[in-house]
């Protein structure tokens, strides 16, 4: 089998990327990959929900109490060095001492090479598609989670950051067959959108996504669908891996495009293509500069 990999992400409208609490991630050796989305009113959601997602695809278990804890530790970790990072605001001080936590949805995906079977790990309202080879049904489009009539809403289920507080339950799928066909992980504002652009016309829906080139042309489709008003204003991010037969037994990868996410003028960047001036020339920039 062969797959090909794609990844874009974007912010809301009118916001930096640095205020983007999703992320993605994907190791071709592990064969995983896996996307998240912080939830925005918890407390250093974006850094959660980049450990959720760099932990899975770098590690071979299954996410379970286990794989939790210690995401939740790297996470203590990292926000104990922010809180006593020096002129921290007061009120990421305050959220400390309140023991706020983060929380971020979660969906996963596992090919596994030696069975050609693949198999998923999701909680919230991120979802994963499989749409077949020349899918004309919808009916035939398999997703996760796969309940019938999913309600989007600003109260998903998460993982959270500190014990104890995880909102509703972390569910498996069931093995399924690889097939030929494209896999789509998306963050919530773009699968409500997917969803309701398949039922339409399958093939236009796909093709879309499918044939986005680059960063600007994901730009590009994300403001004309919001234009449209079809598309919430909301951080969206997907990763796109299309299967085809090459009737090998060993799987290779090749990766299109993904977004860089270390690139500076990207994380600078808005979505009307507005920079800001930069305070000096050399500063990076991080979640830091929020708060």
């Amino acid at each position: 089998m062969k797959f090909t990999i794609k990844g874009f992400v974007t912010n809301k409208q009118s916001e930096l990327y640095s205020d983007c609490a999703d992320s993605y991630a994907f190791d071709t050796k592990k064969h995983r990959f896996a996307i998240s989305d912080g939830v925005s009113i918890s407390f250093f959601s974006e850094i959660w929900s980049q450990i959720l997602v760099d932990n899975y695809v770098k590690d071979s278990c299954e996410v379970n109490s286990e794989f939790i804890s210690e995401c939740q530790k790297e996470w203590q970790e990292k926000i104990e060095e922010i809180v006593h990072l020096p002129n921290v605001k007061w009120f990421v001080k305050t959220k400390y001492s309140k023991k706020d936590f983060a929380a971020a949805t979660f969906i996963g995906l596992e090919f596994l090479q030696d069975e050609k079977k693949w198999i998923a790990q999701f909680i919230g309202d991120s979802f994963l598609f499989f749409v077949p080879k020349n899918c004309s049904d919808f009916q035939y489009v398999l997703k996760y989670p796969s309940k019938r009539d999913f309600v989007f809403d600003n109260y998903p289920d998460y993982l959270a950051s500190t014990e104890n507080n995880q909102r509703g339950e972390l569910y498996t799928s069931v093995e399924e067959k690889i097939k030929e066909g494209t896999f789509f992980l998306m963050t919530d504002a773009l699968s409500e959108w997917f969803i309701s652009e398949m039922k339409k016309d399958i093939k236009n829906a796909v093709d879309l996504l499918v044939n986005i080139g680059n960063q600007e042309d994901f730009l590009k489709i994300i403001q004309e669908q919001r234009d449209e008003n079809l598309l919430k204003n909301d951080d969206s991010t997907v990763l796109i891996i299309e299967v085809a037969n090459d009737e090998q037994e060993e799987f290779s990868y090749s990766v299109a495009h993904f977004t860089n996410l270390k690139n500076r003028d990207f994380k600078e960047q808005k979505i009307d293509e507005q920079i800001p001036n930069r305070q000096k020339e050399n500063q990076e920039l991080s979640v830091f500069d929020k708060f």
